[in-house]
């Protein structure tokens, strides 16, 4: 069994045929992911054949993926596949598409319109920044300006919450989840 614990990431995707998916969770994979921020996604984490874990089936269902934000704009895809599928601004799928587990972001702040969670960034305008741009410019600042309620501090996560990891002697640490979406604060 493989294992992933990420918390504290933002997240930026181009749309693109058969992509744009933040996480896909399977193959027995046992994954905490919480308090990320995801912006003009086009799907939410997903997490196919929740609750049936084996080796060629779904995540461990011991696996907490909540507590993350889904904020999207009202930029428009004109990709054919968008216009095609009804999903021409980011969260149009995040409210359309029912194949996601009801266990996965369960407490997830997530987007049902443009803009409507008030997510703001120093140097990245989110209106303006096409969804098929996959071009990263040095000048973006991803620090948060304003971020909405709703992340955890892990406090109610403990059994899942670590900040090492140990390989071969050598370990690796990390800060401890603080309750804000996203990367920087």
């Amino acid at each position: 069994m493989c294992g992933l614990q990420q918390y504290h990431r933002q997240r930026r995707m181009a749309t693109r045929r058969h992509q744009g998916r933040m996480y896909l969770c399977g193959e027995n994979i046992l994954v905490n992911v919480f308090n990320n921020l995801m912006v003009n996604s086009k799907y939410r984490a997903q997490a196919p054949k929740w609750g049936t874990p084996g080796i060629a089936d779904g995540c461990d269902d011991k696996s907490v993926i909540d507590y993350n934000c889904y904020a999207a704009s009202a930029i428009t895809s004109t990709l054919q596949q968008d216009i095609d599928d009804e999903t021409t601004v980011p969260y149009l799928n995040y409210v359309s598409n029912k194949n996601y587990a009801d266990a996965v972001d369960a407490h997830s702040i997530i987007a049902q319109g443009a803009n409507d969670l008030g997510v703001a960034f120093i140097n990245y305008a989110l209106d303006t920044n096409r969804l098929d741009n996959a071009e990263y410019d040095e000048a973006w600042d991803f620090t948060a300006q304003r971020l909405p309620e709703g992340a955890t501090d892990g406090a109610a996560l403990t059994g899942i919450v670590k900040t090492s990891l140990s390989i071969a002697g050598k370990t690796y640490t990390a800060q401890a989840p603080q309750k804000f979406f996203g990367a920087r604060k």
